[in-house]
């Protein structure tokens, strides 16, 4: 299974999504990340980045409120959806990601990580009721359980910050 994470420039975004790739692994789940060394960069979705999308089974967005930029992300959602992809966007209150339809938004509220379990479910549930191009039958479990991880450490990184704040 791979699965896309899309995320911004933002120091903390960048640390958690790192974390979730090495914990995947674990699990036989391959997360590819978008290329975010230049966060000045003309091109908002490189070939590289769309390549892969266009490799992944499915995608997660993560936008919180310490995001530099989100056009990055909106881009990168609107290109997965365009593929026929699985994607769930883990959008913290206050935030707001472009282009990505309403029923792929799962609303976060890092001081209540439990508070996004309904949204999650319901965002696959209609996901799953969707045509969609992905290779892989077992996309939504995977989707689930990194969504559930990427949150707890989104809610975990406020309460213990690390060295990248």
């Amino acid at each position: 299974m791979i699965v896309f994470l899309s995320h911004s420039f933002a120091p903390d975004e960048a640390a958690i999504a790192a974390r979730l790739r090495a914990v995947a692994a674990a699990y036989d789940i391959q997360v590819l990340l978008p290329d975010r060394l230049n966060p000045y960069r003309r091109d908002v979705a490189p070939k590289d980045t769309r390549t892969k999308i266009a490799e992944s089974d499915a995608m997660i967005a993560m936008a919180t409120v310490n995001a530099l930029h989100s056009r990055e992300v909106s881009s990168e959602v609107a290109e997965a959806i365009r593929l026929g992809k699985p994607v769930v966007a883990l959008v913290e209150q206050g935030v707001t990601v472009n282009g990505v339809p309403p029923d792929r938004i799962v609303q976060f509220d890092r001081a209540n990580p439990m508070a996004h379990e309904k949204g999650l479910m319901l965002a696959l549930q209609r996901l799953r009721n969707q045509p969609l191009h992905s290779r892989q039958a077992d996309w939504s479990t995977a989707l689930m359980w990194l969504a559930g991880i990427a949150l707890g450490m989104v809610a975990l990184n406020a309460l213990v910050p690390g060295d990248e704040k």
